[in-house]
């Protein structure tokens, strides 16, 4: 019996009417109770799409910020840099005068050192020379004091020995007269 109605063919229906309408009322009933589910799921549907939507312009707004933050850092880092390049040359420019002023001190009190090492050195000098001279001459003075005194003495024992040499030949003299006189 399919075979001649086709695939696609209605069935026969075998209700009556009373089955019909009482079928047709349940299926009203569930329709009114699937009412306010479909009401809540038409509701969530466009509360989904307002935060969607919402998320979207969030993130709109998220993107302005952070593109914001991005060119605020850029210019706080260039303003950072410019101002330490400048602290840095200010720097430099206060130091290098006294860096210059410092070795300039430095040169002038080598220079006064090594002229007070000279000058130094030259009385040092002078006054050796002066103790030498002096010493010399007390060396000279006493040498002269000692040969003095040497040729002094030496005059003195050549006189003792010449008179002790007079004398012993007198008495030596005496006793070969003595002698002679004795032979005699």
């Amino acid at each position: 019996a399919e075979a001649e109605r086709g695939p696609m063919a209605p069935k026969p229906v075998y209700a009556t009417d009373d089955e019909l309408k009482a079928e047709a009322a349940k299926l009203d009933d569930k329709i009114e109770a699937l009412k306010p589910l479909l009401a809540t799921k038409a509701e969530v549907a466009e509360a989904i799409e307002k935060a969607e939507e919402q998320a979207r312009l969030l993130k709109e707004e998220a993107d302005k910020i952070a593109q914001a933050a991005h060119d605020h850092t850029q210019q706080v880092n260039e303003s950072a840099r410019e101002r330490t390049d400048s602290a840095a040359q200010a720097v430099l420019d206060e130091v290098k005068p006294l860096i210059s002023k410092l070795g300039t001190n430095t040169r002038l009190t080598t220079d006064a050192l090594d002229d007070r090492i000279t000058e130094t050195d030259k009385a040092i000098r002078k006054d050796f020379q002066a103790d030498m001279h002096a010493i010399c001459e007390k060396v000279d003075a006493q040498f002269a004091a000692l040969k003095a005194e040497l040729t002094e003495l030496i005059e003195l024992r050549a006189t003792q020995a010449a008179e002790n040499l007079a004398t012993s030949r007198r008495e030596v003299d005496a006793s070969i007269e003595a002698r002679r006189a004795e032979a005699a």
